[in-house]
């Protein structure tokens, strides 16, 4: 029998005034904390408030090659897989980010982030999976835009990027030819206008399936190209990572560049599953406030995916 453990979270600046959550929470929870992927409601109590539910621990900050939650405004931008690989912050303004902070470009200047090369744990990866929350206010009918990716002088290596009017493309080139292309497109205006988006990108390198997902959802998987490998190369680790921008030309200057906001970005050296996914993106987003109180029941169990309690998600424990 799993051993469980009461706890009293306080819960202040409350607008409903409500101050106490009784809960009987499992031990993989941390005492005092409303965020659990397994929570059991052993006497009845009213709450008023927000919190998040994260995934089912399948998601872990060491293990993505790079990345970069944006927490403090650094320069250099601190990697937070504990790899050490920092970013330099050419131009970008830190801003609010989706949780804490993150970073916006102007899509006309030289605004982006300079990122690693030499990432040698892509070298001899069968699948890869780009995540990054984005907002842009508005799509351009020309211009195409690169969230993140190591894209140079015409070598696609990977990159998630903004084709015109709001398509969404993701492309893997697992030896740097650019005539040799797994990818995935979404159709024109693919996310919302003027709010947050979780976008997350991934390559199967033996099936050689490019996948788009959007708030954690499978949107558009697709086998597009005949790549000749289904392993990344050396070239693709040593090709320098970007976020808001690509590079073309001699010296590599910065070309297709973003217009919008970029937070929590990372790069995975496999492909993701769904639930993993899924996790990603549960584990970065904000907690949404419930509209109203919302009451727990005895015996009530909630369990991932939960979600914002203000879904009503929930199911009675057997």
């Amino acid at each position: 029998m799993r051993k469980t453990f009461p706890v009293a979270a306080a819960l202040k600046n409350m607008v409903c005034g409500l101050a106490v959550l009784w809960a009987w929470i499992t031990p993989s929870a941390v005492a005092g904390s409303l965020s659990a992927d397994d929570m059991t409601v052993n006497s009845r109590a009213t709450f008023c408030g927000s919190f998040r539910v994260p995934g089912n621990g399948n998601f872990k900050t060491n293990d993505p090659v790079v990345y970069y939650s944006f927490t403090t405004n650094t320069n250099p931008i601190l990697d937070n897989s504990g790899h050490g690989y920092v970013a330099t912050n050419m131009g970008g303004i830190y801003t609010n980010g989706v949780t804490g902070g993150g970073y916006q470009f102007n899509g006309t200047t030289n605004q982006y982030l300079l990122g690693p090369s030499n990432m040698t744990q892509l070298v001899g990866a069968t699948g890869l999976t780009l995540c990054a929350w984005v907002k842009k206010t508005s799509f351009s009918p020309t211009v195409y835009e690169t969230v993140a990716g190591t894209w140079e002088d015409g070598r696609q290596m990977f990159a998630l990027v903004f084709l015109p009017t709001g398509v969404v493309f993701f492309g893997v080139s697992p030896t740097g030819n650019v005539s040799s292309i797994d990818g995935v497109t979404t159709p024109g205006n693919a996310i919302p206008l003027g709010q947050w988006t979780h976008l997350a990108a991934s390559w199967d390198g033996q099936s050689h399936v490019a996948s788009l997902y959007l708030n954690g959802v499978l949107g558009w998987p697709r086998v597009q190209g005949s790549t000749t490998s289904g392993q990344l190369s050396a070239a693709v680790a040593a090709a320098r990572f970007r976020v808001g921008a690509a590079a073309s030309g001699t010296g590599n200057s910065p070309t297709y560049l973003f217009g919008g906001c970029v937070d929590e970005v990372m790069v995975f050296p496999r492909k993701l599953s769904d639930d993993e996914i899924v996790d990603a993106y549960l584990n970065t987003r904000p907690a949404v406030p419930n509209q109203g109180q919302v009451r727990f029941e005895t015996g009530v169990h909630f369990v991932r995916p939960l979600g914002d309690l203000s879904m009503g998600t929930f199911t009675n424990a057997p």
